[in-house]
């Protein structure tokens, strides 16, 4: 049973991931090219302490994606840390934990 429902839950994640318009914005666009137009506006001084800057990239994804979806910034964080949950859920590594322990013991 429990192989049915693993093999249900990650088949259904994969539809998800089929229809899913972020994954059609992450390869539609070459977020690449936006690192050496602006890489210029950060300066990331760790030397005199301080968290490292947020790469460019992830930036410019986060804002493309604010102003898509028109939302405030709380709103985006919360998608985002959703978006990260989710994907440390649905990985191959917990799946196979799960299996491991029993599906009794994991919710």
């Amino acid at each position: 049973m429990s192989d049915l429902l693993d093999h249900a839950i990650k088949e259904k994640y994969n539809s998800m991931k089929i229809n899913d318009p972020l994954i059609f914005v992450k390869n539609a666009i070459d977020w690449d090219a936006f690192t050496p137009l602006l890489n210029d506006l950060y300066h990331n001084d760790t030397d005199n302490g301080g968290r490292p800057n947020i790469p460019v990239k992830t930036m410019v994804k986060v804002l493309f994606l604010q102003s898509m979806f028109n939302m405030v910034e709380e709103r985006v964080e919360v998608i985002i840390k959703n978006k990260i949950y989710k994907s440390n859920v649905t990985s191959n590594e917990w799946m196979s934990l799960k299996s491991k322990i029993g599906s009794r013991s994991i919710p």
